[in-house]
């Protein structure tokens, strides 16, 4: 296994990554899988004039399927999936 930073990117070393809090989801669990959501923009609204489709990681609990709210800083994603209520269908 290579062990090199990506260019632009620090090394860190265990020891420190042992030092760090493991963040939770609500639920308490602490595994979670890494998914995409796309953002579609209007040319309207694009700086390039053109319809742009951005992607977005998601973060979603593996125990509940939520999207913690700590994993979206910016709010991009719609409310109803960061709660049980667009999974209780």
């Amino acid at each position: 296994m290579n062990n090199q930073p990506l260019q632009g990117q620090q090394q860190i070393s265990p020891d420190l990554i042992k030092q760090g809090t493991i963040r939770k989801c609500e639920c308490g669990s602490i595994l979670f899988d890494t998914t995409t959501s796309i953002i579609k923009l209007s040319k309207l609204i694009s700086p390039n004039g053109e319809d742009l489709e951005l992607p977005i990681r998601v973060l979603v609990c593996r125990s509940c399927g939520v999207v913690p709210e700590w994993s979206d800083p910016d709010n991009l994603l719609p409310s109803n999936i960061k709660t049980n209520e667009s999974n209780e269908e």
